[in-house]
């Protein structure tokens, strides 16, 4: 069984389990109770009677059937005749030496000519019928068999009533009837069991010694089999009663054969319908016993399965149509009607072949009833569904919910209005996708719409006027890799934890959005130029569904040329007004070098000193420019560094700034490698800026601290904390932190030197290699910066140390 039919999830799944399992149950019961109780008695005769029209087979050649006919009463006279032309008849058929005589004559009153009869009857074995009559309230009356002194010299005695079904029509034959005392054989069976004895593969004779004319109790038919009739008139030999008492058969017709004698004339033997009458008209009782006798000989007689043994052969369709709606989409599940209807006729059909008659009629009952009632409720359901959705995808849309009306058709004209809800939803879908499609042909970028795969399925008129003169054919149906890699990778955007050497071998690769690597960059966003120059942020975005469900990407190429020209300007400019500020001021500072030991006037050098102080405060302005304009747009060669190497260095550098303050610097660090990508100039200026100001703005004789140490879930960063002891900063100046030329005082904090771009230089080269930086400040109690990076992974920090030992 599926799994959501074992655990549900969804309502829709629970609704379809439920009704499944609910329809299963009715289906198994309905073809249970029509078995079972055999409500389809009608049903299975045509069904078997069609069968068994169309079922070939050999006759036995050993029947020979002598037929007491029309001409034989015109020439013999009105019937009953007298014993002795029976007599002459059975001395004929023994002097042919016939195996037996199977005489289908009631003689049940005594006559003057028993005794020749009797006599007759010593020649060869014969075999006389009894009839079993019965009353409406289904109790056996009285047996009338032969007289007593033909009885003695019979072979055998069997019962010739023949049991016609509800619809009148005779397919089969009780071997035995009688009470729980008197069972008699059939007609043919003590012939045939004396002809095979022990061996013979049906129910041995039962008692019927005595003979009782008073009425036996309840009547009992045992050992009920199917008459194996023959689709044409019985092929058997058959010859005429006058024929065989004047001499004029052949005595090799009866030679070794079975002889059966008995009415077939018109008006003197009630002809019945059996179950091939259609075929070949109604047939005389000596015809059907000849039919029985030929079953019995060719052990071809047809056995009934049992009520409940059919309920089981015929919950199989049910069970099989049942997986069909399970696991056959509907389109499919149709075909598997007519296949199981067929299946289950030709199933009884192969079966009769083999003696067994299981009737297909419950389970083609039960099929043709469930297969529509199952549609009909996946259509109620399927209808509700849709109804339920488009009322609710109408009441959701916001393009035009103005223009909605509340009126629509009433609740009584259920179909019109689910019409009406269908059509609106189309409406707007319609116009949604318009919507969407303008605003995605609005947008001045470049905009490529694709599968989960890349495959481009839309394309926006810059898309199309950008990509379209060197595209291969239309952009749907090409992948985002194959449009894409025309354009030449320059780095990652944001951080540049990476160089883009290190990314360029991935190039165009990580354009694949089916693999979440390459995903992760291209969310993040890409740098690239095109031939011509023009450089392009390159971004994907998802799309989802409204089961949050990943549908599709969206590529935005977005033009930021002009962002580069500006930021070329403001590199050069920067560098220039740096240089042009330095130049002077340096010369400034030689030229009083020079001239200072030349001036003895105290007034003088005092003018002197400050000139110098003044041109080395712009010499160190200049410198800072030039710091922060690397740090802002320089590109990084990044590295695997030691963090806690660089850090030293740094601690190392200011130690002498620190020493001549009275001020101790330590160095916590917890166990392991400090492994991260950085450029080395740039990170360890910054450590150097930060200890800088934490001597700078510390009182004598205290403590710097400078901890290092993992964090994170996995320990995949890097954290960092430099602590101060000195006057701290405010919240209100700590907004205002790493802005540029902030120069921040504490109250009670003397007068420092600075221009203000430390900490915005410090920010600008953490940020720039993927961290963060934080303040937490006490006024009066100390500072503590704390940077975080990320931690570079093992293998990857040892192949590299590796390639450096």
């Amino acid at each position: 069984m599926p799994k959501y039919l074992l655990r549900p999830r969804r309502a829709e799944d629970i609704r379809f389990a439920r009704e499944w399992l609910v329809l299963l149950a009715a289906g198994i019961a309905f073809v249970t109770i029509l078995a079972g109780y055999k409500l389809t008695g009608p049903l299975d005769g045509l069904i078997y009677d069609w069968w068994l029209q169309h079922r070939s087979r050999h006759a036995s050649a050993d029947i020979v059937v002598v037929e007491i006919d029309n001409e034989s009463l015109e020439q013999l006279g009105q019937w009953p005749w007298r014993r002795d032309y029976h007599a002459a008849a059975l001395e004929r058929i023994a002097a042919a030496r016939a195996r037996c005589v199977l005489y289908d004559v009631l003689f049940s009153e005594p006559t003057a000519a028993d005794a020749v009869l009797a006599h007759a009857m010593t020649l060869v074995p014969v075999y006389l019928p009894l009839v079993v009559e019965s009353t409406n309230g289904g109790r056996a009356g009285r047996a009338i068999p032969p007289v007593e002194e033909l009885r003695a010299f019979a072979a055998g005695i069997g019962h010739i009533n023949l049991e016609a079904d509800k619809d009148g029509i005779v397919r089969g034959v009780a071997l035995y009837e009688g009470n729980a005392e008197h069972m008699w054989p059939q007609f043919t069976l003590p012939a045939y069991l004396s002809m095979h004895g022990a061996s013979a593969p049906v129910p041995q004779a039962r008692s019927s010694d005595a003979v009782s004319h008073k009425p036996w109790g309840p009547l009992i038919r045992s050992d009920r089999v199917l008459i194996p009739f023959f689709p044409d008139l019985p092929p058997y030999r058959r010859v005429s009663f006058i024929d065989v008492l004047n001499g004029r058969v052949p005595a090799e017709v009866f030679h070794d054969k079975i002889v059966l004698v008995g009415a077939t004339a018109d008006g003197l033997q009630e002809h019945l319908t059996t179950a091939v009458s259609a075929s070949d008209g109604s047939m005389t009782g000596v015809e059907i016993h000849a039919s029985i006798l030929d079953g019995l000989l060719a052990h071809s007689f047809i056995r009934s399965a049992g009520a409940w043994l059919t309920a089981g052969v015929s919950v199989i369709p049910v069970l099989l149509l049942f997986a069909g709606f399970l696991l056959l989409a509907p389109c499919r599940s149709i075909v598997l009607l007519p296949l199981l209807l067929l299946v289950a006729y030709v199933a009884s059909g192969v079966l009769l072949a083999a003696g067994i008659w299981v009737t297909p009629a419950p389970a083609i009952i039960a099929i043709v009833f469930i297969y529509p009632f199952w549609s009909w409720r996946r259509l109620g359901v399927a209808i509700s569904f849709i109804g339920t959705e488009l009322e609710q995808i109408v009441s959701e849309s916001q393009l035009d919910h103005d223009r909605r009306s509340a009126s629509g058709p009433t609740a009584g004209r259920a179909l019109e209005r689910k019409i009406a809800l269908m059509r609106e939803a189309a409406r707007q879908l319609r116009d949604l996708k318009r919507f969407v499609w303008d605003s995605i042909d609005s947008l001045p970028d470049p905009v490529l719409v694709a599968n989960v795969t890349g495959q481009i399925r839309l394309a926006n008129q810059p898309a199309l006027s950008y990509f379209g003169a060197t595209a291969e054919g239309p952009l749907e149906g090409q992948t985002l890799r194959g449009i894409l890699g025309s354009l030449a990778f320059s780095r990652h955007v944001g951080a540049e934890r990476e160089p883009a050497s290190a990314s360029a071998p991935q190039w165009p690769a990580v354009l694949d959005p089916t693999r979440d690597g390459h995903v992760r960059i291209m969310e993040k966003g890409v740098e690239v130029r095109d031939a011509a120059g023009h450089h392009f942020v390159l971004r994907y975005s998802r799309c989802i569904n409204a089961r949050n469900e990943l549908i599709g990407w969206i590529a935005n190429l977005t033009d930021v040329t002009s962002l580069h020209a500006a930021q070329n300007q403001r590199d050069e400019m920067m560098h220039l007004l740096s240089h042009d500020m330095r130049s002077p001021q340096a010369s400034i500072v030689t030229l009083i070098d020079i001239e200072r030991p030349k001036v003895n006037l105290p007034e003088v050098r005092l003018a002197y000193d400050r000139v110098e102080r003044y041109a080395r405060r712009t010499l160190a302005l200049a410198d800072s420019f030039v710091q922060l304009a690397a740090a802002e747009s320089r590109k990084y060669a990044l590295e695997i560094l030691d963090f806690a190497y660089i850090l030293q260095l740094a601690i190392d550098e200011i130690w002498p700034v620190a020493h001549a303050k009275g001020i101790n610097v330590t160095l916590d660090t917890a166990p392991g490698d400090y492994p991260v990508r950085a450029e080395r100039s740039m990170i360890a200026r910054a450590l150097v800026n930060l200890l800088n100001n934490a001597t700078k703005y510390s009182p004598p004789d205290t403590v710097i601290e400078c901890m290092l140490a993992h964090t994170g879930a996995a320990n995949e960063q890097i954290e960092c904390i430099i602590r101060d002891h000195g006057y701290g900063i405010s919240e209100n100046d700590k907004a205002r932190l790493f802005d540029r030329f902030q120069r921040l005082k504490a109250p009670g904090q003397p007068d420092s030197e600075g221009v203000g771009l430390g900490l915005a230089f410090v920010r600008t080269v953490v940020v720039r290699h993927g961290g963060t930086i934080h303040c937490d400040s006490s006024v009066g109690v100390g500072t503590s910066m704390t940077i975080r990076l990320a931690c570079v992974r093992l293998p990857e920090y040892l192949r590299e140390k590796e390639g450096l030992d």
